[in-house]
């Protein structure tokens, strides 16, 4: 292919595309003809930051933690639908796992601008356990 849109124009739409990309890169990979590569940790520093969280914030936390008790409290009430509980369970660790990663927004932010202006490259990773996904495949699901 003389370039990439040659290539990209034979597999249909963007969307379409991008599919076909990653079935590809997996097809390549397999056969050890394609490395993804990753960041180098070289010089690379890290650092865990305790973020203050504004009376705001808290206050909204306590509304949604009330909410959400109320809504749990309905759904384990019919416990004999253990796929619901289940789900509505998972619902709910995401959404405050969600919440508390916003609540850390704007700090990321004011340190990130930091650095650039002390020419520092920023790189901002959002880590997960993988537990739930671990879970899931010790229980064979």
């Amino acid at each position: 292919f003389r370039d990439e849109q040659a290539f990209l124009s034979l597999l249909g739409d963007r969307d379409d595309a991008l599919g076909a990309c990653e079935l590809l890169c997996s097809y390549l990979k397999q056969r050890g003809r394609f490395v993804s590569r990753t960041l180098s940790y070289q010089d690379a520093s890290f650092r865990t930051v305790h973020v203050p969280l504004p009376q705001s914030f808290t206050t909204l936390y306590d509304e949604a933690s009330s909410v959400w008790a109320q809504v749990m409290s309905l759904v384990q009430s019919d416990s004999s639908n253990t796929e619901l509980v289940n789900s509505a369970w998972g619902c709910h660790q995401r959404f405050f796992g969600q919440m508390l990663l916003a609540a850390k927004v704007d700090s990321v932010v004011r340190d990130a601008e930091d650095a650039l202006r002390e020419g520092m490259c920023v790189v901002i990773g959002l880590q997960s356990t993988g537990e739930a996904s671990l879970v899931r495949s010790s229980e064979g699901e």
